[in-house]
């Protein structure tokens, strides 16, 4: 079913995509449980597809369950928990919570920096977040459309 997810997701029929990345999802839940690291990544999967359609609330709450089950699995200072940290940065940002963004932002680029070495895009990419949070931070003049602009340059964190 997630393969078939990815094939929607590319052709942007995301209400097919979330129908198999949700089949996925039960079938994870059931043979390897609500704290595997494969469950996690079908929540991130979903959140990635909400985000699409635009509905931020629902991809924070899943972003949030998989953040959960990767801390607890992984630890604090691991690849998968920065993508997290990351795709909750985009979230919160768009849900023009910059603040919040900006913590997430930052982890995500300490862990990266420290787990692949500051040359990687990842690191690139989360300095990037906190760059454009900070500077809304700092100016109120700041348009949300600008970030929306930002986003589509993030690099979607789909797993296989």
């Amino acid at each position: 079913y997630n393969n078939m997810a990815i094939v929607f997701m590319n052709k942007s029929d995301n209400d097919h995509a979330l129908l198999y990345f949700e089949k996925a999802l039960v079938i994870k839940r059931k043979t390897l449980g609500e704290e595997h690291a494969s469950t996690a990544d079908s929540y991130n999967n979903i959140a990635e597809i909400y985000e699409r359609k635009s509905e931020y609330h629902n991809a924070l709450t899943l972003h949030n369950m998989a953040l959960a089950i990767r801390l607890k699995i992984f630890g604090d200072d691991h690849s998968n928990v920065a993508d997290t940290h990351l795709s909750l940065g985009g979230v919160l940002e768009n849900l023009g919570d910059n603040t919040k963004a900006l913590e997430h932002y930052q982890k995500a680029h300490t862990v990266f920096e420290s787990t692949l070495g500051s040359s990687h895009s990842d690191v690139q990419t989360a300095l990037s977040g906190v760059e454009r949070t900070r500077a809304a931070l700092s100016s109120s003049e700041v348009p949300l459309l600008e970030t929306a602009a930002a986003d589509s340059n993030r690099t979607c964190c789909i797993v296989q």
